[in-house]
C-alpha cells in the first residue's frame, strides 16, 4: 500500500475532525482526504504516471499537503524542493531527479522560472496561483475531477519522494524514501510519541524536509489537528500557540531563542504539553527553555536518511544533551572507525539498521556505498551510549577538524563561545592552513550594542579549552547562515572564511 493510506483511515474514523488550518483555511479530515483523490485523478489526467518524479516549490499549505498524498496515492514520485531555493539550486534538483512536472506557489514564480530555463529538462509547469499563460495549468484545474480513490498498485519498496539534503557540505542529494520506510517511520514516531485525535499540532518546519513524515503526517493520521505556519515568524508562533490552544510543536533552538527575544512573551499562556527541540543547545539556551517551557521538552535526534531518536521523558532537565533512543522499530550500535561495537561512553559513529531506512542516493550508487554497509547505514555522526543505551550527539564526523595533528569538535569550541554573556551565536569551522593543516576560526555573532575584544575571546576559550582548540581568528558577522531547518550551513561559512579571513585579525 502507499503511505498515503493513513489519511483514508484518518478520514473515516475521524471525518468531521478538523484535519489542516492554515490563515483563514479549514479542512475536515474528510474534506483532506477527498481533495487528495481529486488531485490524484487530476494528475493522471494531466499525464503523470507511477514512478514519474514531480518536483514542488510550496511554502507550508494545504496543497503541498495534498500533493504530497496525492503522487503517493498514484504511485508517483514527490521531489519536494525548498522554497528558500534560488534559480540554480532548482536547476540542479530538477536535472537530478529528472522531474516531470513541477508545481509551484505563484510567490516562487521568478526562482522557478530562472531553475527551468538554465535545467536540462522542461518539465510541465502547475502554478498555485493565478496561471500566467496557457502553457502553465493551474492547480485549481487539477482538482476539477472526480474524488473517487484512484487505483494503482503501489509496494511497499517503492520510492515515495526524493527529500534532497541540506547542502550543508556540498550539491544535495535525493535521499530516496520508500512507501514502507515512510509507513513505519511514521509508526515508530507514534510508538514513542503517541497523539491523540484532541491533539492540535502547530507545524512551521519547512514542508520540504523530512520534518513532514516526523511530525505532519503522525499527527494527520491520528486524527489530530495541525496548524501550518506559511513560514516561521517569532511574534506569529506565540500567537498560534495561544490562539488555536496548540498542545504540541517542534521548534528547532533558533526558533525558541527568537521567540524567548521578544520581551513580552510571558504574557502568552500556553497550552503545550509536548515540545520537541533537536541540534546543538548550549546550557545558557537550555535554561532558558525551561524557564519558559516548563519540563515536557524532548531533545530529538534525527535524520533525512532514517528516523528520530527520543530521550524519555525528564530527561532534558536530568541527562542534558541525551536524545535517547531510536523510536520504535530500529536496531542502532556506536562503532570505532574499523565498525567495532564501542563500550559504553567510548565515542564513535552511530550506525542504524532497520525497515525506516532510506533505500539509497537517488543517481548515485558511489555515494549509497559510503553510506550503506550491508543492512547498515553509517550515520556519519558521532556521539556516546551511556549505561542506559541513550545515545549523546556530539558532531558530525565530516566537521571535525584536523589541526597541529590533533581532532577538534567545533561543537564542544561553540559551546563554550555560547556561555559568554556578549555572544548570542557561534559557530567553529577549520579552513586549510600551511601551518596547523586546519586552523580553527569561529564566526560570532554578538548581542545587540555590545562589541568587544577578540583579545577578551581568547582568554575566555583559555578558561576550558586546550590551546589547540582556541580559534586562531574569530570572525564578526551579523548572522549565522542557516538553512530552513536551522542547521549551520558550513560549507557558506567556509565561503565567508575564505572572503573575510584577510580582512580581519585576530
Amino acid at each position: 500500500m502507499d503511505y498515503s493510506y493513513g489519511i483514508q483511515i484518518s478520514s473515516q474514523k475521524w471525518p468531521q475532525g478538523i484535519a489542516l488550518i492554515c490563515g483563514a483555511i479549514t479542512y475536515t479530515h474528510f474534506e483532506l482526504n477527498r481533495r487528495i483523490n481529486q488531485l490524484a485523478n487530476g494528475l493522471l489526467k494531466a499525464g503523470v504516471r507511477q514512478k514519474d518524479r514531480v518536483a514542488f516549490v510550496l511554502q507550508n499549505s494545504p496543497p503541498a499537503v495534498e500533493l504530497y498524498m496525492a503522487l503517493a496515492r498514484i504511485g508517483a514520485v514527490a521531489v519536494p524542493i525548498n522554497s528558500r531555493s534560488v534559480g540554480a539550486e532548482i536547476a540542479h534538483i530538477l536535472n537530478d531527479s529528472g522531474a516531470k512536472m513541477v508545481v509551484y506557489d505563484q510567490l516562487y514564480e521568478v526562482n522557478v522560472n530562472a531553475g527551468i530555463n538554465t535545467a536540462s529538462l522542461q518539465p510541465k509547469c502547475v502554478i498555485v496561483g493565478q496561471a500566467p499563460n496557457d502553457i502553465v495549468t493551474s492547480y485549481e484545474k487539477l482538482l476539477d475531477t472526480a474524488d473517487t480513490l484512484p487505483y494503482v498498485e503501489v509496494n511497499d519498496s517503492d520510492v515515495a519522494c526524493l527529500l534532497y539534503t541540506s547542502g550543508t557540505t556540498g550539491k544535495p542529494k535525493g535521499v530516496e524514501r520508500t512507501h514502507g520506510g515512510n509507513l513505519i517511520n511514521i509508526t515508530n514516531v507514534l510508538l514513542s510519541s503517541p497523539r491523540l485525535a484532541s491533539d492540535i499540532e502547530m507545524y512551521s518546519l519547512p514542508i520540504s524536509g523530512i520534518g513532514y513524515i516526523h511530525f505532519l503526517l503522525p499527527s494527520l493520521y491520528s486524527g489530530a489537528t495541525v496548524v501550518l505556519l506559511p513560514k516561521f515568524d517569532p511574534r506569529l508562533a506565540w500567537e498560534t500557540l495561544v490562539k488555536y490552544q496548540v498542545t504540541r510543536a517542534f521548534l528547532a533552538p533558533t526558533m525558541i531563542q527568537s521567540m524567548l527575544d521578544i520581551e513580552d512573551n510571558s504574557n502568552y499562556r500556553l497550552s503545550l504539553h509536548t515540545l520537541d527541540t533537536a541540534y546543538e543547545i548550549p546550557d545558557r539556551i537550555r535554561k532558558q527553555i525551561v524557564s519558559r517551557f516548563g519540563e515536557n521538552i524532548f531533545h530529538l535526534y534525527g535524520l533525512t536518511e532514517a528516523q528520530l531518536f527520543s530521550p524519555s521523558p525528564g530527561a532534558f532537565i536530568k541527562t542534558p544533551g541525551a536524545n535517547g533512543k531510536p523510536m520504535g522499530l530500529m536496531e542502532y550500535k556506536v562503532v570505532d572507525e574499523h565498525g567495532n561495537t564501542q563500550p559504553t561512553k567510548a565515542a564513535g559513529e552511530l550506525w542504524l539498521r532497520g525497515p525506516s531506512v532510506m533505500k539509497g542516493y537517488y543517481g548515485n550508487p558511489a555515494a549509497t556505498a559510503d553510506v550503506l554497509h550491508g543492512d547498515w547505514l553509517k550515520t556519519g555522526d558521532l556521539g556516546f551510549l551511556d549505561e542506559n543505551q541513550d545515545f549523546y550527539f556530539t558532531g558530525r564526523r565530516k566537521e571535525i577538524i584536523k589541526s597541529g595533528g590533533f581532532n577538534v569538535d567545533p561543537t564542544e569550541i561553540e559551546n563554550h563561545l555560547f556561555n559568554h554573556p556578549s555572544v548570542r551565536e557561534a559557530a567553529v569551522i577549520g579552513t586549510p592552513d600551511d601551518f596547523w593543516g586546519e586552523a580553527v576560526i569561529a564566526f560570532i555573532v554578538l548581542r545587540p550594542e555590545i562589541s568587544i575584544a577578540d583579545g577578551e575571546l581568547t582568554d575566555f576559550c583559555r578558561q576550558s579549552l586546550s590551546s589547540y582548540k582556541i580559534p586562531k581568528r574569530f570572525l564578526h558577522i551579523d548572522e549565522i547562515p542557516k538553512n530552513a531547518t536551522g542547521k549551520v550551513e558550513r560549507a557558506r561559512l567556509r565561503e565567508l572564511a575564505s572572503l573575510l579571513g584577510k580582512e580581519v585579525k585576530c
